[in-house]
């Protein structure tokens, strides 16, 4: 027997400051952390009890077993482990990915006492990675007043390889003739993806607002100390709606040559594996993407014990790094992450006039106009405005957001340029100005991109008073446009925030509208204006 062929799998996590694995045929699922239930007279290293599908299966602190106090993280997680038919959790600070290794390679590790003996001894993922402590599960569930619960659902891990010992040459060829499948839930329809296309699992991500978050772009998660995109995959696929909120979310990380992506979904079900022969092609129609979603499992290749017609669409990562727009988004994000760290500064940095690169965000009105990225605190759709104010007015009305009434003025329109024609495709851009939050109406948002800045300069001719706010001077900034750098002009949102609330919320009209409304007459303290 070729004993370089006995192959194992295994699946990482982390507990604490531990990086640790475990067979992953012992893997039944991660679930997010809830309340747990008190459990009488368990031990004071069981937290308590996680209810899942109807049964109480207690969970195990690792971290309360070592007699180390107890540190709850925002990212904890459950690992649902299976050993000869009895079920119990483990409390994780996160989740890694699959890998499969040699047994013969590992390191053993030896130890007397209960809490050693988990540890089988080390293992390497990969040759230039940092090894992973591997865990025992025989010695796990024999820790001395562990209440493991009977499995209900023991057809969850019968596609399994079992017994590592028993991965002969055969059964490794075998292997190399079956699939391995993290299957999911998102928007009431299954999911399946192969575990090595993917970076981690994410069990509650805290989804941030982020600038741009739009349509299936739902904002940032933290991960790895840096912040990445988040995306429904439900509305990303335009397939199914979900029902569950973005407090109770999980996510699958993608990696990306440049930053990465968290795909928002329902719930990580399980970990199988299963003839490659199961999948069905999907005939191309117009609905589906085909680079994302081409094959679908039926379920009952997954669980001999399923019935029903239910079957999984079997997601292609490629579709996901071939996509520019989700490339384009992963690598913005990541380069702002960048843009916080320090920089070397080149250059005379006492020089005013001297380039320095930041970033920007490009913005149609008449024309393309910039404004720096941390001006804004958030971005929404305008169709969310309520508008209470007649047609002649800068201030168009409001829109609620967390609790908040934030007023929305035309941008355009109180710095004295054409009136847009506002519609579904224009946003709102919210300033947080002192404490006090409003909202500049623009239209089409363009790109987040790095411009070269450079000084202000003075605005001369008619162009200094052909806005009802008169200008001295103007700032361009150098960016690119469809593969070619433009000048725009860069709009100080602060500034603009600060004239908005010096003036009462008086807004002044272009010359042009003042022609167009003979009589308008505004109570409440607005400006009459007649003809």
């Amino acid at each position: 027997m070729n004993t370089q062929t006995q192959l194992q799998g295994y699946g990482a996590f982390r507990v604490h400051d531990m990086n640790l694995a475990m067979p992953m045929e012992h893997l039944r699922e991660v679930l997010p952390v809830c309340e747990f239930q008190a459990m009488p007279g368990v031990q004071p290293w069981i937290r308590g009890g996680l209810v899942v599908r109807g049964v109480t299966i207690p969970v195990i602190d690792l971290l309360a077993l070592s007699g180390r106090e107890c540190q709850q993280g925002a990212q904890d997680c459950v690992v649902l482990i299976e050993f000869e038919g009895r079920l119990t959790g483990l409390l994780a600070s996160a989740v890694g990915g699959l890998f499969f290794s040699n047994p013969l390679d590992m390191t053993p590790l030896l130890s007397g006492d209960a809490v050693g003996k988990l540890i089988q001894g080390s293992l390497r993922p990969a040759p230039d990675t940092a090894p992973l402590l591997v865990m025992s599960c025989r010695a796990l569930f024999e820790l001395p007043g562990l209440s493991a619960v009977k499995d209900p659902e023991p057809h969850r891990q019968a596609l399994f390889m079992t017994d590592p010992a028993t991965a002969t040459q055969a059964n490794a060829l075998a292997t190399l003739d079956t699939l391995s499948l993290l299957l999911m839930k998102s928007g009431g329809l299954l999911y399946a993806i192969n575990p090595s296309d993917i970076e981690t699992t994410i069990a509650r991500p805290q989804l941030l607002p982020a600038e741009m978050a739009q349509g299936f772009y739902k904002g940032n998660v933290p991960y790895r100390g840096r912040l990445i995109p988040a995306v429904e995959l439900s509305e990303y696929l335009d397939m199914g709606r979900s029902a569950v909120g973005t407090t109770n979310k999980q996510a699958i990380v993608i990696c990306y040559k440049e930053g990465a992506m968290a795909l928002l979904i329902d719930q990580i079900l399980d970990i199988v594996r299963i003839p490659a022969s199961a999948q069905i092609g999907l005939p191309r129609v117009q609905a589906v993407r085909p680079g994302n979603v081409c094959k679908v499992v039926p379920a009952s290749q997954v669980y001999d014990s399923e019935t029903d017609a239910s079957h999984y669409f079997v997601l292609e990562a490629s579709g996901f790094l071939n996509d520019t727009g989700l490339k384009d988004l992963a690598r913005v994000i990541h380069l702002a992450e960048l843009d916080k760290s320090p920089t070397v500064q080149t250059g005379n940095a006492l020089d005013p006039a001297a380039p320095r690169d930041e970033r920007v965000i490009l913005f149609e009105m008449d024309q393309p106009y910039a404004v720096h990225i941390e001006q804004v605190s958030e971005v929404l759709p305008y169709r969310g405005v309520v508008q209470a104010f007649a047609a002649g007015q800068a201030l168009k009305g409001f829109i609620t957001h967390r609790g908040q009434a934030i007023p929305v003025t035309d941008l355009a329109q109180h710095m004295g340029l054409a009136r847009q024609s506002l519609n579904e495709t224009s946003n709102v851009l919210v300033v947080d100005h002192g404490g006090q939050k409003t909202g500049f109406a623009v239209g089409e948002l363009k790109a987040i991109e790095h411009a070269l800045w450079s000084p202000k300069i003075p605005v001369l001719g008619t162009q200094r008073t052909e806005r009802t706010v008169a200008r001295e001077n103007q700032q361009l900034v150098e960016v690119m446009l469809q593969g070619q750098k433009n000048l725009v002009e860069l709009i100080d949102f602060n500034l603009q925030a600060n004239r908005t609330l010096q003036q009462g919320e008086r807004h002044p009209l272009e010359p042009t509208q003042m022609l167009d409304t003979p009589k308008i007459d505004h109570s409440g303290g607005m400006t009459k204006y007649t003809a």
